[in-house]
């Protein structure tokens, strides 16, 4: 099958990182892709090396979909290329191949609507051309995740089995601009070693604690992330590798400026804290909210020690959390089964 992805990079990695995650799924899979896109340089550090059926396209330079062979699928992440941004490659798509199954990959929520609103399809009055949103989530009533490149064994494979409570940490963060990380240095005990990501905003500190990692691909990302006893993560995609490798993890969403994003967060942390001792899950929002609300920031090292002492909960709590989701549903097979089983979005 031929799958036509198309890509509007907004946020750095964010989009293109959760882009090329599914084409490369779709690939290893046995089908061809066609990763339209507008930032060669993004997609160039992502994954150095093309991986073959896979072709990345910059759309500055194409101006034409290509159609030999035509695609059977195309899908939109995030609505990368509605009318609120000035390259609207998706028209050309749409009028190129008005007949094929459009799907509009949303934004990763926990929130509950999104169950009500999987699988719902949007006319254009206009055209007539239909598309069906499809939501990624947490819970089998929704698309789930893109688990079905993950090594479910790898982290507890490669973790010796030692208490947070007698040794030093081994911490990474991958944080936006804003994120306290001073804070999070005078927190950590001496002997902690601190990884921090490029694009993390860090300046230089006289801290022999404190290292850069070197810029990884994409496919190297996960191995980078299992050599950490707990990770702080951004966005969509280390959020969610972190999760399916079962690392104990601190999320730093992607902040708006109006405060939807916290409403955001305190549904997610509702999901993933269910069945949680109340003592660990009062420690782990306590970290989450200091890390994410500037007024709470002050309150980060007490926050950070209280929930290191339950370390070992932690990681338990952790592990069990990568289970329900690796038992769930898998995005991609997700996609694939709703192709098979719906007729195209005009009817003939």
């Amino acid at each position: 099958m031929q799958v036509d992805v198309i890509c509007k990079v907004i946020d750095n990695f964010g989009d293109a990182g959760f882009c090329l995650r599914l084409a490369r799924a779709l690939v290893d899979k046995g089908h061809r892709v066609r990763l339209y896109h507008d930032d060669d340089a993004v997609f160039a550090k992502l994954q150095p090396q093309l991986q073959k059926s896979l072709d990345l396209i910059d759309t500055r330079e194409q101006v034409k979909p290509a159609a030999n062979p035509p695609p059977d699928l195309i899908i939109e992440p995030f609505g990368t290329s509605s009318e609120q941004t000035s390259h609207r490659f998706d028209l050309r798509l749409k009028h190129a191949f008005p007949n094929i199954p459009w799907l509009l990959v949303d934004y990763l929520s926990a929130e509950s609507w999104v169950e009500d609103f999987h699988l719902k399809q949007s006319k254009d009055p206009s055209t007539g051309h239909v598309s069906t949103y499809f939501y990624p989530g947490f819970t089998p009533e929704t698309g789930g995740l893109i688990h079905c490149d993950v090594n479910a064994g790898h982290f507890i494979a490669n973790q010796q089995k030692r208490s947070w409570s007698d040794r030093g940490l081994d911490i990474f963060v991958f944080a936006y601009n804003s994120a306290p990380l001073t804070l999070l240095f005078d927190a950590c005990a001496t002997h902690d070693k601190i990884v921090i990501a490029p694009s993390s905003g860090f300046t230089h500190r006289n801290d022999h604690r404190i290292s850069v990692s070197p810029f990884v691909s994409q496919e190297d990302f996960d191995a980078l992330l299992v050599k950490h006893d707990a990770v702080f993560v951004r966005g969509e995609d280390s959020f969610v590798r972190a999760q399916l490798l079962g690392l104990p993890f601190v999320w730093q969403i992607y902040p708006t400026t109006d405060g939807q994003h916290l409403h955001k967060l305190h549904h997610f942390l509702r999901l993933y804290l269910q069945g949680c001792k109340s003592d660990l899950a009062s420690a782990v929002c306590d970290v989450f909210l200091c890390w994410n609300e500037p007024s709470r920031q002050s309150d980060l090292a007490a926050a950070w020690k209280t929930l290191q002492a339950q370390g070992d909960a932690w990681v338990e709590h952790s592990r069990l959390w990568q289970k329900r989701l690796l038992d769930g549903p898998e995005l991609v097979g997700k996609i694939l089964t709703w192709h098979f089983d719906r007729p195209p979005t005009l009817p003939k």
